[in-house]
């Protein structure tokens, strides 16, 4: 009996507060003979109207304690309502059921019945009126307009009144996290200029609905503006000098490759101090600082400096390289983040995938095109002739080695025609098996640095 009062005083609160206080009834049947019914809810003689039986339905309007008020043949009454059971909505016997306005609070799936496992009917975008005909548990039954559509919605997804919104506008490249924190699931980037539906607040974000109300997510409250933001136009643009392409807008992030200066790119966006951009074929997409890019080409000098720059682009860029410890590099070298390996003998970049290991790095081509210039790096087969390479990663050029046969039962890149993986050793990184330092691998790692220092 319990927990038939807690369903009908779950009924009762529920569509009374989708009525806005209207008088909307939930059908439920007398489960006890002679039945006491009062007029005011108070057992007192003076308030006493009569009894019901046993199986006979009443409307019940509202639920307080034990205190049922409820309706039948146009009188109101109050009776106990621990004697009275609630009736299915779709029950032939209920002639209580009303059909009360309600509005979906966010996108949601309407069931077939009053579970999540039951089947979906149909998924309704935000702010959709629906019309609530009862409730079973959490779950109210809801139809369209024409009754066409009917099924079950949590009812904490419903609302009596239609939800509001105001239109906000992208002052920058935003990001989209699934909840109000940056370290929460990133959804995706909505670039400068973009309408969003602002539907809500919390603490430093925004809560957005896109266009056809089927998805939300949260924004930083400090990129919106209220008025409307030019879109940003795609432009060229060329690197000023020797600049890394970060995968985001951080020099903490990972490196991508290393662009010599002059290099032109297509400017597809701005992110804080950052301009977001991709190559001309469209395959790589990074950012580099929005103060390392100019609207013009630099010129270069009869003797192949450019802007009076002293030696040539790659100068620089043997400039930076340097020998890492390996002890030091695996605190900074993050597993499943994605690295650019320069090929000393063709000024060619290989982006790869560390995936394992933790006495050197096991990598992975991050694609087919990636494999083949790795075999062409190492003399156009596979080999376990070590052969001297430079890593850039973490905003690092370091001296290495590559170990050039793959092998191991790891492999998490598809499609990219090796299977298994090839090792890349540091400064007194260890061999696997025997957990040495192998010396032809640190004396192809000198190699590496002194091809850059020469």
């Amino acid at each position: 009996m319990k927990s038939m009062l807690r369903r009908l005083a779950i009924s009762a609160v529920a569509v009374s507060v989708l009525a806005g206080g209207a008088q909307a009834t939930v059908g439920a049947k007398v489960t006890q003979d002679n039945l006491p019914v009062f007029n005011a809810p108070v057992y007192t003689q003076e308030q006493y109207a009569g009894y019901l039986d046993s199986g006979v339905t009443v409307g019940v309007v509202e639920v307080r304690g034990n205190w049922a008020k409820i309706t039948r043949n146009g009188r109101v009454g109050y009776t106990n309502v621990n004697y009275l059971t609630p009736l299915e909505t779709n029950s032939a016997d209920n002639e209580y059921a009303s059909r009360v306005a309600g509005y979906t609070t966010r996108s949601v799936v309407v069931y077939r019945g009053p579970s999540t496992s039951s089947g979906s009917v149909i998924s309704l975008p935000w702010g959709t009126e629906v019309f609530v005909t009862g409730t079973n548990g959490s779950f109210c039954h809801v139809e369209s307009a024409s009754g066409a559509m009917s099924g079950y919605i949590p009812a904490a997804y419903l609302s009596r009144t239609q939800p509001t919104y105001t239109t906000g506008y992208t002052a920058r490249e935003v990001a989209v996290y699934a909840q109000p924190s940056a370290s929460a699931v990133w959804l995706g980037t909505l670039a400068q200029g973009t309408a969003v539906r602002i539907i809500g607040e919390v603490g430093e974000c925004y809560q957005v609905l896109n266009a056809d109300g089927m998805s939300c997510g949260y924004i930083y409250k400090g990129y919106v503006s209220s008025s409307p933001v030019e879109a940003f136009e795609p432009s060229i643009g060329y690197a000023n000098r020797n600049v890394y392409l970060y995968s985001s807008p951080s020099t903490s992030s990972s490196v991508i490759a290393a662009l010599p200066m002059g290099t032109g790119v297509m400017v597809i966006g701005v992110s804080g101090d950052f301009c977001k951009v991709r190559n001309t074929t469209g395959s790589i997409v990074g950012y580099i600082p929005s103060a390392y890019l100019s609207h013009t080409r630099p010129s270069v000098d009869e003797s192949g400096s450019q802007n009076g720059s002293s030696g040539s682009s790659i100068a620089a860029l043997k400039a930076s390289v340097e020998m890492v410890d390996w002890y030091d590099a695996v605190d900074v070298l993050q597993r499943g983040s994605y690295y650019t390996l320069l090929n000393i003998r063709n000024g060619e970049t290989i982006r790869v995938k560390y995936t394992t290991g933790s006495s050197h790095m096991d990598i992975e081509p991050a694609t087919a095109a990636d494999t083949e210039k790795l075999r062409q790096c190492l003399g156009g087969e596979w080999t376990y002739v070590r052969t001297p390479v430079i890593l850039i990663a973490e905003g690092k050029c370091i001296a290495a080695s590559l170990y050039g046969e793959p092998h191991g039962g790891t492999d998490t890149v598809s499609g990219n025609n090796m299977d298994g993986v090839v090792c890349l050793h540091l400064t007194n990184s260890r061999t696997h098996g025997s957990d040495r330092v192998d010396e032809d691998h640190q004396a192809a790692i000198r190699e590496a640095y002194n091809w850059a220092h020469s």
